[in-house]
């Protein structure tokens, strides 16, 4: 098997909350194929309960569904099937249970809580770790994730009973030394994560990185090969700069297809969590881009911008020279700011956020998106129905020449496909290109949306060695393997496929492995984790950063989510309501110092006593 290592440069890590929804989760698997004797309402038989262990799995079924999953389980059963966990047992059975709604974070809180049809353990769609861990619902399995389970090779190891307990015998390697280190960060909970007034629970693992899927422009390669396209200076002949990114478009256009379409009801998860965060990673580079959470640190702003902060806020900047916050520069004009909680509202400066703005003014045209998606209505099984259908020659429309979209959506999108043509057409994700003023010039990067979507397990389990077990198998090499066959997605472990098994993916899963596992591509991701240190004050007030909401007031209206709503306030008109000028201008009205100030002193006295 060739190594190949992981691609993980500039990664950022950051805040999120833990209702945001991951897109992937937005679409269901449709397969009703058989389930060795399961059925996908999580019914089991009675003969089965008395003879086996039962191991209950809830898998939110979304766009990566749950194939993979009981490909896994089979292996497991067979792994351990004269293994007595329970007296009078023989044997485990996993119990699969799909569900979307039943999953949410309430549901799953409230089924652990009232001991009522809750699982052993939940593959969820969303960023519980810290909550769960403080208020008990999920259990510690620092212990699990640290201890040995598998060989050099990180295939699941030998075992033997002792004293009815599962032990290794040959295990050199853990779950935690095949996770990465923003990921180990990410999810390791310290006393300060874990502090629950007067009471402080055991630091360490409440949970384990499930989803972390690439988001972007999708590209139909083979057709920007028919066309001749591919004539710029980036990755594989795709644009290298802003301006060779909208001469594509128009050429597109020009040639009456349709450059791209998205899904306009999931917009503001699709963009602003996605596209928002790789800009701004890329533009202000990663330590300039993290302040925007963790309100610590320092940040230069140019002469240009201090002037603009001084018209706003006149004052402020000498202010915080006076307080020591602030370094002013007489040679260049310059001020390097001290970034405190009390501080943070000047980075609504930073030039990438008015950058990525304008940007979007431009994207967000007639001329470029899809007509459909000006319908409030129009879903994300929709915007790749049309997708793959206009290649298909179906549903007489114009061609359309990308979707955006994440990781997960040829998986979720198979139904659309002619049998013969699933996995044929040459799909690839197209990085961002470069923009004037950005950090690192050269640095071409995109996206990734899954914002600390996490496994764990209940804290009520039964049977915490059966949990155990399940949590290491499921991350061997077998079974992270088993998980990219089934579902074509990569998950951020240290895993490799073998050239055979890379051959049987879709073209489209290949380029995705590529990014994510190998410098072939040049294209540099972004991903976004979750920060046990972002400062707490974040979530009273937060500063429009990587992937989360930039607020803007204008004419007294407050505008937030996605930048796409706003500026198609009006759906099916032409007009432009809002420009890029009075978005920007609404940004500073909406993040003032005095407002700043205000928020900051009420949580503080919210707070006092925490």
């Amino acid at each position: 098997m060739n190594k190949k290592h992981i691609k993980l440069t500039a990664l950022l890590v950051c805040a999120a909350m833990a209702g945001s929804m991951l897109a992937a989760c937005g679409g269901g698997n449709e397969s009703s194929s058989d389930l060795g004797g399961l059925t996908p309402d999580s019914s089991i038989t009675d003969e089965q309960r008395e003879k086996h262990t039962v191991l209950s799995l809830g898998i939110f079924n979304g766009g990566v569904g749950y194939e993979w999953t009981k490909k896994v389980a089979a292996e497991f059963e067979k792994e351990f099937a004269e293994v007595s966990f329970e007296e009078g047992k023989t044997g485990v059975v996993v119990d699969i249970n799909p569900q979307k709604d039943a999953f949410s974070v309430d549901g799953m809180r409230s089924a652990i809580k009232q001991g009522i049809d809750a699982e052993d353990i939940y593959y969820s769609c969303y960023n519980v770790s810290k909550d769960f861990a403080r208020d008990g619902t999920s259990l510690n399995i620092t212990d699990w994730v640290t201890e040995d389970a598998y060989k050099a090779d990180r295939t699941f190891a030998d075992w033997e009973l002792v004293n009815g307990k599962v032990v290794y015998t040959n295990a050199t390697s853990s779950i935690q030394d095949k996770m990465y280190d923003v990921h180990k960060e990410g999810h390791y909970l310290d006393e300060s994560d874990l502090t629950v007034g007067a009471e402080v629970l055991p630091s360490g693992y409440y949970s384990l990185p499930f989803e972390d899927s690439l988001t972007g422009f999708v590209y139909d390669h083979d057709l920007f090969e028919e066309e001749g396209w591919l004539i710029y200076d980036g990755p594989n002949g795709l644009p290298k700069t802003e301006e060779d990114f909208f001469d594509l478009l128009d050429t597109i256009y020009d040639a009456n297809m349709i450059p791209f379409t998205y899904a306009a009801n999931d917009a503001y998860d699709y963009f602003s969590r996605g596209l928002t965060q790789a800009f701004l990673a890329q533009y202000e580079g990663y330590e300039n881009a993290e302040l925007d959470y963790t309100y610590d640190g320092e940040y230069v702003f140019d002469a240009d911008t201090a002037a603009i902060i001084n018209e706003n806020e006149e004052g402020a900047l000498s202010a915080l020279v006076d307080d020591g916050l602030a370094e002013f520069k007489p040679t260049d004009g310059s001020y390097k700011v001290t970034i405190t909680p009390e501080t943070a509202w000047v980075l609504i400066y930073q030039p990438g956020k008015a950058k990525y703005v304008e940007f979007m003014r431009r994207v967000i045209s007639t001329k470029y998106i899809d007509p459909a998606t000006i319908e409030g209505t129009y879903t994300f099984r929709d915007a790749q129905k049309n997708f793959v259908w206009s290649w298909e020659g179906l549903g007489n429309q114009k061609r359309i020449a990308m979707l955006y979209e994440g990781e997960w959506w040829e998986n979720e999108a198979r139904t659309f496909f002619a049998a013969a043509e699933y996995g044929q057409r040459d799909f690839r994700f197209m990085p961002l290109p470069t923009f004037e003023g950005q950090k690192n010039h050269d640095e071409q990067s995109i996206g990734n949306y899954s914002k600390g979507v996490d496994l764990f397990v209940s804290s009520k389990t039964k049977i915490p060695e059966v949990c155990r077990l399940w949590l290491q198998f499921a991350h061997s090499e077998e079974s992270l393997e088993t998980f990219t066959m089934q579902t074509g997605l990569t998950r951020f472990f240290d895993y490799d496929l073998s050239d055979a098994q890379y051959n049987q993916l879709t073209k489209f899963a290949q380029n995705v492995y590529d990014i994510k596992k190998t410098d072939k591509t040049g294209i540099v991701i972004h991903t976004a984790r979750h920060l046990t240190q972002n400062h707490e004050f974040y979530d009273a007030m937060k500063m429009g950063g990587f992937g989360s909401d930039l607020y803007s007031t204008i004419d007294g209206k407050e505008h937030k989510k996605m930048l796409v709503r706003t500026f198609f306030e009006n759906p099916g008109t032409t007009k432009v309501n809002i420009t890029s000028e009075q978005y920007i201008n609404g940004m500073y009205k909406y993040y003032t110092k005095a407002k700043w100030d205000l928020a900051y002193a009420t949580w503080q006295e919210n707070n006092a006593d925490a």
